[in-house]
């Protein structure tokens, strides 16, 4: 690809605003969909002893019929999640004298079998005063799933979220509280509103526009990869004694193994699951400005054997650290780098490995 080309990629990859999706307290815990856990964030922040009433008047307001107002003075229940029913658990309950409010929350999950039938009857068994029940059937849009009974009406979460931001600090009993809102407020717009419809972005255009290039470059990488391992190899290849495994990296090879096997004949090794030094790329590809590169002694299951006989060598034979694979000389002077390291683990380890398989 001409020079000039590349200079009107870079120009206009300058250009994007590429979207982030926000650093939650859900996403760094890894439940993102959790509904369990997102109903208890719900119950919390619906709850009109921790906020104002008016954010569950805000909800139940969207329920199709006539909803009673709803003050504090007759919030009545303190029990919010998972309410064990007689043929199930719904996932929010809240009471008041003069109204009970009943939320099924489903995020990816779909109805099971007549689960809102059930629910409903078991409420209203339980509902010796007969006060009116509103039932919320609450999901991201993109949820296609549709609540059997009728009296569950849908209420999806880009209409609570716009509940949510009318609210202030000053709607919670302490202020400080108001940062749990915020966070599942940015936590819901970029994992569970994400999917609702197409958003073909700067990057999305971008990329139609140059696909084609795009490809050309992508495979040239990969080529680049290819040719630097080969490198290395040839450089280990100076090691008398040893084997090196792959002999010759491909771009099939490389596309599975970004590791490089050296090690002796009476290494239990023939498989390639035995003992031997290795070089590790912990990144996607070698080429980049910080490779993670591991060098260590391996032992794998054809020599489980010796694993407890040589753990210590293992421990003190594993580095890692960010090398350095960006142009062409830095290459060459990481490749110099690695075997030196070989060398010198050779140079510590070899003989002692030798009289252990001895």
């Amino acid at each position: 690809m001409a020079s000039d080309e590349l200079k009107q990629l870079e120009k206009e990859l300058s250009r994007i605003k590429f979207k982030e999706l926000p650093n939650t307290f859900l996403n760094i815990i890894g439940r993102n969909s959790d509904e369990v856990v997102i109903s208890k964030i719900l119950a919390f922040l619906l709850n009109p002893r921790n906020t104002s009433v008016k954010i569950l008047q805000g909800v139940i307001d969207q329920y199709h019929g006539e909803t009673p107002e709803l003050e504090i003075e007759n919030y009545e229940d303190e029990k919010t999640t998972e309410i064990v029913l007689d043929n199930g658990r719904i996932d929010l309950l809240f009471k008041f004298t003069n109204c009970w409010i009943a939320i099924e929350n489903k995020i990816n999950s779909l109805e099971n079998g007549d689960q809102t039938e059930r629910y409903v009857r078991d409420l209203e068994k339980e509902n010796k005063e007969g006060v009116p029940i509103v039932y919320i059937y609450l999901k991201p849009r993109y949820n296609k799933s549709v609540p059997k009974s009728d009296k569950f009406k849908v209420v999806t979460y880009d209409i609570l979220i716009n509940i949510f931001k009318s609210c202030s600090i000053y709607d919670f009993k302490y202020k400080e509280n108001y940062v749990f809102m915020d966070d599942i407020i940015r936590h819901v717009e970029g994992y569970l509103m994400a999917n609702e419809e197409l958003e073909l972005g700067e990057e999305i255009d971008f990329y139609v526009k140059h696909k084609e290039k795009i490809k050309s470059i992508e495979e040239n990488y990969k080529t680049q990869c290819v040719i630097a391992i080969n490198k290395l190899v040839r450089k280990l290849k100076s090691l008398q004694g040893f084997n090196i495994y792959p002999t010759n990296a491909t771009k099939n090879t490389y596309g599975t193994n970004k590791f490089i096997q050296i090690y002796k004949d009476n290494w239990l090794n023939n498989r390639h699951k035995g003992i031997h030094y290795e070089i590790l790329f912990g990144d996607s590809a070698i080429i980049g400005k910080k490779t993670k590169t591991t060098i260590k002694l391996d032992v794998e299951n054809d020599a489980s054997n010796y694993e407890d006989s040589l753990n210590n060598i293992v421990n003190n034979t594993k580095d890692t650290e960010e090398m350095d694979f960006s142009t062409g000389d830095a290459i060459i002077n990481s490749i110099e780098e690695i075997v030196k390291k070989i060398k010198d683990t050779d140079e510590k380890y070899t003989k002692e490995i030798d009289k252990i398989l001895m």
